[in-house]
């Protein structure tokens, strides 16, 4: 027979487990995916992939739209990640696989947020905390009737619309999505690799006015650096695969110029067929394309050099008096660019 001792201890700690064995199972109703969907977005990727992505588990669901994959239409998917109780937000991921609108995605104006300097880039893709892109394979691209280009490539896209998420995960859910899209579609030609090092950002920075971008040799134009005299600038690490600069009055406000180098040979491949750069920009000129987009072969590299311009601060009016010409400035990025990479003469 138990003693009363032993008895009332028993007792005593009766509702303790009672009251731990609620809140595990509270814990595993409303802030895990024990009893969710083990894949969702048609199948597209898992829910385990999902929670790394966004940074914490909770409960899924998802909403997608009614066209099919294997057709090879496009395709956009929204999932609620629901934690109820506390120490996570609730977060809303979008997952999509769309065809690109501009020939040179990610570089071009519109799409400028799809590349800012905060990302880290891999293979064929780039990532940051809330948002992030990766091409399919080139099978599952389409050719276009365009005289301007000749194939509008196929991506992947992430965005997390509510709260941060892991810029790593991200990146993974993406080449995860890019798979399965084409593997879905039957244009998988080759599997898209889960990034393992990401290249990552640096801090802000004031700028050095005789070597912008930290491009020795580039400098702003008199009426630029006069109108901004310490501008900041915020850019990628180092210039390995894809490296992008913004350059802004204010620090972390919206830049007034970008400019980017790749040499990732997924995506410059993929530049030079969607914007079928062939001839050189002019003469004196190396490059191949159009000012503020073009392609050169430095070393045994294909190269893209890429700028953009913004109001950044100013009126579209005071913008086009500080800088009338271009292509001034785009050479001079490109000649500092060649230099740094140990390419010359590829300006005038």
């Amino acid at each position: 027979m138990l003693t009363s001792t032993k008895q009332g201890l028993r007792r005593a700690a009766l509702p303790i487990v009672v009251c731990i064995s609620i809140l595990a199972g509270a814990h595993i109703a409303f802030n895990t995916n024990v009893f969710g969907p083990s894949r969702l977005c048609d199948n597209l990727v898992s829910a385990h992939d999902v929670q790394k992505a966004v940074g914490h588990p909770g409960r899924l669901s998802d909403h997608h739209s009614t066209s099919t994959q294997k057709d090879g239409q496009e395709f956009a998917c929204s999932v609620q990640v629901e934690a109820l109780l506390p120490g996570w937000k609730d977060v809303t991921l979008g997952i999509s696989i769309e065809y690109t609108s501009k020939p040179d995605f990610p570089f071009s104006t519109p799409n400028w947020s799809n590349t800012p300097s905060d990302m880290a880039y891999f293979n064929g893709g780039g990532a940051s905390d809330t948002n992030g892109w990766v091409l399919l394979p080139d099978k599952c691209w389409k050719n276009t009737d365009d005289t301007s280009r000749s194939t509008t490539r196929k991506i992947a896209r992430v965005s997390i619309t509510s709260g941060h998420g892991d810029r790593q995960g991200i990146a993974r859910l993406l080449a995860t999505a890019a798979n399965s899209a084409a593997g879905k579609a039957g244009c998988a030609s080759y599997e898209v690799p889960a990034p393992a090092d990401l290249q990552l950002p640096a801090q802000a920075r004031q700028s050095d006015s005789q070597a912008t971008c930290s491009l020795p040799g580039f400098k702003m134009p008199k009426a630029v650096s006069s109108a901004a005299p310490h501008p900041w600038e915020i850019s990628t690490n180092d210039i390995k695969s894809t490296w992008v600069c913004n350059l802004s009055q204010e620090k972390e406000d919206t830049p007034f110029f970008s400019f980017a180098i790749s040499q990732d040979p997924a995506l410059v491949s993929s530049l030079a067929q969607a914007m079928g750069s062939e001839k050189p920009i002019g003469t004196g000129w190396k490059v191949r394309g159009q000012i503020g987009g073009a392609i050169v072969t430095c070393g045994s590299k294909d190269t893209f050099l890429g700028m953009n311009t913004y109001a950044g601060g100013w009126t579209s009016d005071e913008r086009d008096k500080l800088l009338p010409d271009e292509s001034a400035l785009f050479a001079s990025f490109v000649k500092a660019a060649g230099s740094k990479l140990g390419c010359g003469g590829m300006a005038p």
